[in-house]
This record gives structure tokens, sequence and C-alpha cells, in this order.
């Protein structure tokens, strides 16, 4: 029997008090491409906030908040790496 013992590294982005933010928050279910496609559209062709709820599947609200920056609007200030570790057993 063989022990393997395999660490990664994940790199989370923090704020400046250390909190993960954006698409590194664990409840995070939107992707950071996502959010900055909802800003691009509504900056460049002006599409109302139903509109890119339909485009992208998300509820209007939510597009809205994204597009004033009520959320998602954190800047990284660093990257936090954290280590994790994962042991299997091989049977020979």
């Amino acid at each position: 029997m063989t022990v393997i013992t395999q660490v990664t590294r994940e790199y989370l982005e923090v704020n400046e008090l250390g909190y993960r933010i954006n698409s590194s928050h664990h409840n995070s279910s939107i992707n950071q491409h996502v959010v900055d496609a909802i800003r691009l559209l509504r900056e460049e062709l002006d599409l109302g906030y139903g509109t890119l709820g339909v485009i992208f599947s998300l509820p209007r609200g939510t597009c809205a908040k994204i597009v004033k920056y009520q959320i998602r609007g954190q800047t990284g200030d660093r990257w936090k790496t954290v280590y994790k570790t994962r042991t299997t057993i091989r049977e020979n």
C-alpha cells in the first residue's frame, strides 16, 4: 500500500481587509467574464437591464446592481495563496 500526498496551490483575490472578493469568493456564482461583459454591453450599446438579464439568464435586478457597481465592484488589493493537501492511498 502506497500513500500519495499532493499539495496544490490556489490563488484568491482579496481586498484591502483580506476578504475574498469577485470570483474568488466562495458564494460567487457569476463568472468575472460575465460581469465584465454586462458592464461593457451597458456602456457601449446602452442595453436595458431587462435585455441584459435575458441575454445572460440573470434577474434584471442583479444586472442593475452589477452595472451600478453595487455588487462586484471591489478591486483586488492582492492575491492570497491557499495550500491544499490531498492524500490518496494506492494499493499495489
